[in-house]
Formats: C-alpha cells, structure tokens, sequence
C-alpha cells in the first residue's frame, strides 16, 4: 500500500511539474491572458489533487494589498482561482532563476524583489 501511494505521489508532481511548464510556456506567448490561464491552472490542479474549498466571508473588493503567509503551492493556487480580481503575487528574485518555472514568474504576474535588501519591500508597498 505504502508502494502505491509512493506512485500515486511521483505521478502527481510529474502531471503538476508538466501542466506548469505548459502553462508558463503559454504564458509566455499570450501576456494579456495570464489571467485566466492563472484560473485554468489553478481549476485543473484542485481537480488532479482532489481537495475542496469552503470559504468564510468574502474579498474585500477595496483591498489594494492581501498578505499571504502561504503553507504550500496550493495555498496561491486556491487563492489565484478564487479571488476576482487581476492579483499580482510578490515572490523572492532567486525564483525568477528556476528553471522551467522562472519564466513564469518573470512574465509579469509576479513582482520579484531581492530579500537580501528591506528598503525594496517598502518601494513596492508605496507603488
């Protein structure tokens, strides 16, 4: 039983790793869709894995900034699919370098800052 799960587990990294090299691929090619492909991706992984969302209350459309101290990718899947809005996530410059996946956050739906300097978080947070 243990083995399968193993399986199970391998499968699921290598569909998701392969989905988000196609989307960011995609991405890529249609900047002014990222938007929503940022929702297909997000709808099509809550299918593969299998969880479910139940919400309490509901986004402050006023907003202009939402914190998230995210547990696992999951967290900013579940929140790109459901909030309404053209969100832009800030990431860590060093992610901009991975491979595959730098692309993605490098397209324009992420805003990448260099941890190493505070003053650049309070440049962003101004804008």
């Amino acid at each position: 039983m243990e083995f399968l799960r193993k399986i199970k587990g391998i499968f699921i990294a290598s569909l998701l790793f392969g989905i988000t090299a196609f989307i960011v691929l995609i991405m890529r090619i249609f900047p002014s869709k990222q938007r929503s492909l940022r929702r297909v991706i997000a709808k099509v992984v809550r299918t593969i894995v299998g969880y479910k969302v139940e919400f309490e209350g509901e986004f402050d459309g006023s907003s202009e900034l939402f914190v998230l101290n995210h547990q696992s990718l999951l967290d900013i899947l579940i929140f790109d699919e459901f909030h309404p809005g053209d969100i832009k996530w800030v990431a860590k410059q060093e992610l901009g370098k991975v491979p595959f996946l730098g692309p993605g956050f490098r397209s324009g739906s992420c805003i990448l800052i260099d941890r190493s300097n505070p003053r650049e978080i309070v440049h962003i947070i101004k804008q």
